[in-house]
């Protein structure tokens, strides 16, 4: 009677389907990859440490090119009495910004009291044949400038008397600016405060003219 062993293949030798040789092969085949990966590596180390250090000479090179700089050019110093002296002169001019601010605003206040006052002692002065066109005040009320017309040459000048005796006008020495003849009379400009010519001279003079 015979008896089949169904399990003998499990005790059979399996060959690998790799020989010894070419193992060994591989295996040298590795070790050769391995030692040129680490060549390149130690190669790429060396470059990569020549460069660091030609950077780092150079920072240092760099570094002491800057040191000589400030020794040779050190940094401005600003002086504290200049500080001081900018600032007073600063304080100085907003002062005097203030006081010239106040000033002219009392030269205006002066100014618009003057014309009141101008204005209405000019209502008090009548001439006949003679009327004004413009009134102008000026240097804080020092300075008068009268415009206007008149038919007849000795309209003025009677004008001009009537207008000094009024203790407004009093200090005031009117001199003719300007005088031009038309067909209806004429036109003129007196001030109080320019050194023209005299009144009675222009009007010997437009006489002349007629």
């Amino acid at each position: 009677m015979q008896q089949i062993n169904l399990y003998l293949d499990e005790f059979k030798h399996i060959e690998p389907s790799y020989g010894a040789n070419t193992m060994l092969l591989l295996a040298l085949a590795s070790v050769l990859g391995a030692g040129v990966v680490s060549v390149i590596l130690a190669s790429l180390m060396w470059w990569w440490q020549g460069e660091l250090a030609g950077h780092q000479k150079q920072w240092q090179a760099w570094q002491q090119d800057l040191q000589v700089a400030k020794a040779r050019y050190p940094e401005p110093q600003v002086d504290a009495r200049l500080v001081r002296s900018i600032t007073a002169v600063k304080l100085d001019i907003e002062r005097n910004r203030k006081v010239l601010q106040y000033l002219h605003s009392r030269q205006l206040d002066a100014e618009h009291q003057s014309f009141s006052v101008y204005l209405l002692a000019l209502t008090w002065v009548m001439e006949k044949d003679l009327w004004l066109t413009e009134v102008k005040i000026s240097k804080g009320g020092a300075s008068l400038s009268l415009s206007g017309r008149a038919l007849t040459a000795g309209a003025l000048p009677s004008y001009l008397k009537k207008l000094s005796a009024i203790e407004v006008f009093a200090d005031m020495k009117f001199r003719v600016f300007e005088m031009n003849r038309e067909k209806e009379g004429l036109t003129f400009v007196v001030s109080s405060d320019r050194e023209e010519k005299e009144l009675k001279d222009v009007l010997e003079l437009l006489s002349g003219q007629k």
